[in-house]
């Protein structure tokens, strides 16, 4: 029975084992974490008479299983695929985004452009198109490589989908959008973009946003709270005995949270008592509970976590066997930990705060998906590793283009060779029946 279940893991779960056991273990904390929080959320949530614990937990239960899901399907697809699919998902994520923007759903009573609710489930697009976006980006780095591309052949191809991506975003969720151009950008100069090329974009974003947000602001058509609440975060992170603020409220009750929980074991699963005082205290200061629940030491395995992960993303982008491969861990990666180190650098007080989840802890259910699926494509690109170091060339889209064509034949051509072996069948079936309605008595 255990060598059934040993050869069906092996034959269904390829790539990287270590990366698949820190999933799970990241998994496992993030179940404990989030329960710990849901009570204080379901207190809050209470007036709606349909909120109770096992409801929101069984909720964080189907979301990690899509997640699940989404990571089996990525990691079974050849990455060489990933740019076709990505097309499609970012003209998907910019829709969604527009609807966001224009239809503003009502989440726990309140107007917000974050959400779009689609089919009776509600989306954060923000999240699938930095997905989607990442996964492009690096298999156009990876055809753009060799080129060198002037600024202006950039245009096309890499500034106007990360600005329309970004500038859709922005309005919503500022660090969301930040932290999607920062990890391009970074990903852009790993790639060796001309370094003019990158500073041009810079500069040209900078001064895009800057207008945007200056015209929105003066005609006054909706970012104007948002607007607000940004200067306000930046206010109360430079001005740090200014409590009289929300923003400062939130930091000092993250500060108390981690001081009560000491260097060691914390105050124990479910003690927190800085989450009765923290919003969202099972997303966006996730890490300070956690911290307050098992000390210090808890909080540095969750940073020690977060390290391997960075060192299996580093050794799987070094053994992938091509350019782009190695771009789209790259990007991936940077992503995942660049928001992890936002989300405890707000929980310290090194950083402003964001509002961004805690990946692979925080409860959430687009993020969640979204995360465990880019981690799905990392897997499929550490199914395939390069034995002597040496990368090899990409396929170009034609080259794709034709093997999915023959994929497609491929398909069609077994449907039918099953579709004639049953119709074979029945016939047989048939005759043998009629020869034994025949048969005299």
């Amino acid at each position: 029975m255990l060598d059934f279940w040993i050869s069906f893991f092996k034959h269904h779960f390829k790539g990287d084992r270590t990366l698949w056991a820190l999933i799970l273990l990241f998994t496992i904390i993030s179940f404990l974490a989030v329960y710990s929080n849901l009570p204080n959320i379901v207190y809050v949530m209470a007036d709606d008479g349909k909120v109770s614990l096992g409801g929101k937990m069984f909720t964080q239960l189907i979301f990690v299983t899509l997640g699940f899901i989404g990571l089996y399907i990525a990691h079974r697809i050849p990455f060489r695929f990933y740019g076709v699919i990505s097309l499609v998902g970012l003209f998907i994520s910019v829709v969604l985004l527009i609807l966001a923007l224009l239809t503003k759903s009502q989440i726990n009573g309140e107007s917000t452009s974050r959400w779009v609710k689609v089919g009776g489930f509600t989306l954060q697009p923000s999240i699938l198109a930095m997905l989607a976006l990442i996964v492009y980006i690096s298999r156009y780095l990876a055809v753009a490589y060799s080129e060198k591309p002037r600024f202006r052949d950039t245009i096309l191809p890499f500034w106007i989908p990360l600005f329309t991506t970004t500038i859709l975003i922005l309005p919503a969720n500022l660090s969301t959008a930040l932290l999607t151009l920062s990890s391009v950008l970074t990903l852009a100069f790993i790639a060796r973009l001309p370094i003019r090329n990158i500073l041009t974009g810079i500069m040209s974003s900078i001064l895009l946003a800057v207008v945007i947000i200056a015209l929105l602001k003066i005609t006054n058509i909706g970012i104007s709270s948002r607007v607000d609440t940004w200067k306000s975060r930046i206010e109360a992170f430079w001005n740090k005995n200014d409590n009289t603020r929300e923003e400062g409220y939130q930091i000092e009750r993250c500060k108390m949270a981690i001081a009560n929980g000491g260097l060691l074991l914390g105050q124990g699963p479910g003690k927190s008592a800085m989450r009765n005082f923290l919003p969202n205290s099972s997303s966006d200061f996730i890490f300070a509970t956690t911290v307050e629940e098992y000390g210090v030491f808890g909080g540095w395995i969750i940073i020690i976590l977060y390290l391997l992960l960075l060192f299996r993303i580093i050794t799987i982008a070094q053994k992938a066997k091509t350019l782009n491969g190695q771009l789209l861990v790259t990007g991936i990666g940077f992503w995942i930990l660049f928001q992890a180190i936002l989300n405890m650098g707000v929980a310290v007080d090194l950083l402003p705060l964001t509002g961004q989840n805690l990946p692979l802890i925080s409860s959430g259910g687009t993020s969640i998906i979204a995360t465990y699926t880019a981690l799905g494509c990392i897997l499929s690109v550490s199914r395939s590793k390069s034995s002597d170091g040496q990368k090899e060339k990409d396929v170009n889209d034609e080259e794709i283009a034709a093997e999915i064509g023959e994929m497609i034949d491929t398909a069609e051509e077994n449907r039918k060779k099953r579709k004639a072996k049953k119709l074979e069948e029945q016939a047989a079936k048939k005759k043998k029946k009629r020869a034994s309605s025949n048969k005299p008595l």
